[in-house]
């Protein structure tokens, strides 16, 4: 008779230590996610808008956020390759300053408030002024050349070329201008 003679060696098992490493992102990496999805909403919107009002691309109202949703989703996914780049574990430069974001929100706010009664032009001649200064530009000439030129440059381009209507403002009716 044969034994069937089994040779049992002890299993060696090596454990490791599976450990979860939990990875911080960037802020920036987050702002590019944010980006991302809020191209990808405006591309889908340009499109379901499109088809529901029958027309050809090139006369659509819809192209013009289709085509800004694509620069909008290439650089998005720039920022989010940036934001990979980037050390979550380290610290940011530069804290967020409430008081000039607050300052910046209400300059906003304010330019909606007067935007139809001191026009387009005069508005954003002021919107800028004020924007440049927070922003540290203490050059009053160049604050005044920037602002006045591109205020026209942009009013020309919308209103005359493209003819987008634009308030002129109801400031000049009442002065009898």
């Amino acid at each position: 008779m044969f034994y069937r003679r089994e040779i049992v060696l002890p299993a060696v098992v090596y454990v490791k230590e599976l450990s979860v490493v939990k990875r911080k992102f960037s802020s920036t990496f987050w702002e590019g996610v944010f980006l991302f999805v809020v191209s990808v909403f405006g591309i889908v919107m340009s499109f379901i808008s499109h088809k529901d009002f029958n027309v050809e691309w090139k006369l659509s109202p819809y192209l013009f956020p289709l085509i800004i949703s694509f620069f909008l989703l290439i650089l998005s996914l720039s920022i989010i390759s940036q934001g990979l780049k980037v050390d979550g574990e380290k610290k940011e430069k530069g804290k967020v300053d409430i008081k000039s974001l607050l300052i910046f929100t209400l300059v906003c706010v304010l330019y909606l408030l007067v935007f139809n009664f001191l026009g387009f032009i005069l508005s954003t001649i002021i919107l800028l002024v004020l924007l440049m200064i927070l922003l540290g530009e203490r050059r009053w000439w160049f604050i005044l050349l920037v602002s006045v030129i591109s205020s026209v440059f942009i009013y020309l381009l919308f209103a005359k070329y493209l003819s987008v209507m634009l308030p002129k403002g109801k400031i000049f009716w009442y002065l009898g201008l």
